[in-house]
């Protein structure tokens, strides 16, 4: 009977280190389960793609460029979007390089001046004036290396020439020139001819120059308006009030306001002054007028 506490309290001793060892295990299995959670909150694959930031840029197909802004004429225009970026795409315009020019009947003047048979002529962002040209006699010719032909053929150049409304076709002549120049029926060929005359014109052919007058019978002169005085002194392009040429019956006069001022004019240091008017071959760099007070001098170089 007193072994039996004893057994007692073995037992007793023995089972409480069983309830333990299941607690330790139970409280370890919680503490992983615990972390284990924690760990799939944090790879939550929803949260990194939320995160993805997008940065690709549109860009427009070959043979199209951007332009800053949006288009206004849609069969030459288009838009891209990507990334919440929309850009706009046009086809690039080929750059525009013409020249205004005036029609043959015409001369490029500073401005209209309210002339009502004056026009402006606008091509490529540049704007010219043109007006018709009075008395315009004047014959188109070829230059010193061409002859005039009735039509082009071979393979010389060939190009038109027109002037005053009139066209003629001119070759240049690579091989052996044989003509030479005429005056036309009812002209006259002479020495020299005054710059600005409308009846008289320079004939080249294969390199050689005539001077051509035309032939009048009447005698019938020009003259100027009243408060005007004539000259044969070409007027200037400075000159806004000269007129001319007043032409008739072979003869022609240049009509500037008649004026009481007494000043001269004069040539520059190096030039020689002379009464007689540039001869319609003296290039104006070797031959200049110069109107002061309706009194004109031609000046040339001094050699």
């Amino acid at each position: 009977m007193r072994a039996l506490p004893i057994i007692l309290a073995i037992t007793l001793a023995l089972v409480g280190c069983r309830d333990n060892r299941y607690s330790d295990g139970i409280e370890d299995d919680g503490n992983n389960n615990g972390d284990n959670n924690d760990d799939d909150g944090d790879n939550d694959d929803g949260d990194n793609d939320d995160n993805i930031e997008c940065l690709a840029y549109p860009t427009c197909a070959d043979g199209t460029i951007e332009q800053p802004e949006p288009c206004t004429q849609e069969e030459t225009c288009y838009s891209e979007t990507l990334c919440g970026v929309t850009i706009w795409c046009v086809e690039p315009t080929a750059p525009c390089r013409a020249i205004p020019t005036c029609e043959p009947h015409e001369v490029e003047v500073d401005g209209c001046n309210n002339d009502s048979a004056c026009r402006t002529v606008s091509l490529c962002g540049s704007t010219i004036y043109c007006e018709p040209v009075e008395n315009c006699l004047a014959e188109p010719s070829c230059e010193d290396d061409e002859v005039e032909v009735e039509q082009c053929n071979g393979a010389d150049p060939c190009r038109e020439v027109t002037m005053c409304g009139s066209t003629i076709l001119c070759q240049t002549n690579d091989g052996i020139c044989d003509g030479f120049p005429v005056c036309d029926d009812g002209q006259i060929e002479v020495s020299s001819c005054h710059r600005g005359d409308p009846f008289c014109e320079m004939r080249t052919v294969c390199g050689e120059t005539i001077l051509c007058q035309q032939l009048e019978s009447c005698l019938a002169l020009p003259t100027c308006d009243q408060g005007e005085s004539g000259s044969l002194f070409e007027c200037s392009a400075d000159e806004a009030d000269c007129r001319g040429p007043v032409a008739i019956c072979g003869s022609f006069f240049f009509c500037r306001p008649a004026t009481d001022c007494q000043a001269l004019p004069s040539c520059d240091d190096g030039e020689i002054e002379s009464r007689e008017p540039c001869d319609i071959r003296e290039p104006v760099s070797e031959c200049r007028h110069v109107t002061r007070c309706n009194q004109s001098l031609a000046c040339r170089p001094r050699r």
